[in-house]
């Protein structure tokens, strides 16, 4: 299993009202906090659990131009997808809570472009943004900044909606990254438990699927561009091809729609029969 975007949204099985939980009908209702196990935490536990974090679609490749590879075959379109119908697509998902005034708020996860805080080089971990969407507004948390591990980190962030206050924390399991719980605590209490392995699985569920050298959803999104103050969308767009399902050391693949528009492209990983073309709204896929 592994971890954006940024940006990163495809079709997902299952969706669920169970994870709803309207708050003004549950104001009684405890959720328990998760507990951290009793175990003894070392320095190598921390560095391991950002490790695995870093590989978490940590297989990064620039494309290639056709034109600097040359093939005597023809090539025949195989995929030919619509990009508009996904944009943004993976924002909403089925994880999600209502304020006491009502407002849904849509919990999922995204990558962002650059790093953020104004950094010039960081871990991939730091690029993991907890996305809150509610009505037109989307609100970025960068999840190495909540995490609780031992005594090593107490992290929190907190983020305010419809005048309320809602705090997010994420509870590190050394011993199974992917079992870590992410929790959103609001006025009235905890209003969202979920972990960290599932909320992945949902970001790499959404979007088209492709068949190629291996299985591939294709997701298409507002670049997140991060600064020294907070992460936001811009207006430029990408096309996120990743891996699927999502497991340790995935890779990913990106392309810029204004940079590589009418570009015949391709990714040397995923095979130099395959070409991949963003035109008129559309990703093209070829195979020669």
């Amino acid at each position: 299993m592994k971890i954006l975007f940024l940006v990163l949204s495809l079709v997902i099985s299952g969706y669920c009202d169970d994870f709803n939980i309207d708050i003004k009908k549950s104001n009684s209702l405890e959720v328990p906090s998760p507990k951290l196990k009793t175990e003894k935490i070392t320095d190598k536990n921390v560095n391991d659990f950002f490790n695995y974090l870093d590989r978490v679609l940590s297989g990064y490749e620039k494309p290639k131009e056709k034109s600097l590879f040359k093939s005597i075959n023809k090539s025949a379109e195989i995929y030919n997808f619509d990009l508009n119908k996904i944009l943004d697509k993976y924002l909403y998902t089925p994880v999600k809570f209502k304020t006491s005034k009502q407002t849904e708020v849509t919990l999922s996860v995204s990558k962002s472009y650059n790093c953020p805080g104004g950094a010039n080089n960081c871990r991939e971990s730091d690029k993991f943004l907890l996305t809150f969407t509610y009505g037109t507004q989307t609100a970025f948390i960068k999840i190495k900044d909540i995490i609780n591990l031992g005594i090593f980190m107490h992290g929190s962030k907190s983020i305010s909606i419809d005048g309320e206050t809602y705090t997010a924390r994420a509870y590190a399991n050394i011993s199974d990254p992917n079992k870590s719980e992410i929790e959103i605590k609001g006025p009235n209490g905890v209003v969202l438990n979920k972990k960290l392995g599932e909320m992945l699985d949902i970001f790499s569920n959404f979007g088209y699927k492709a068949i190629l050298n291996k299985k591939y959803r294709i997701v298409y999104g507002r670049k997140v561009i991060c600064d020294s103050n907070a992460c936001n969308f811009s207006n430029d767009k990408m096309v996120f091809i990743v891996e699927y399902p999502l497991s340790k050391d995935s890779n990913y693949y990106t392309l810029d729609e204004k940079s590589s528009s009418g570009n015949d492209l391709y990714f040397e990983s995923i095979g130099k029969n395959f070409f991949f073309k963003i035109t008129d709204g559309h990703l093209i896929i070829t195979k020669n």
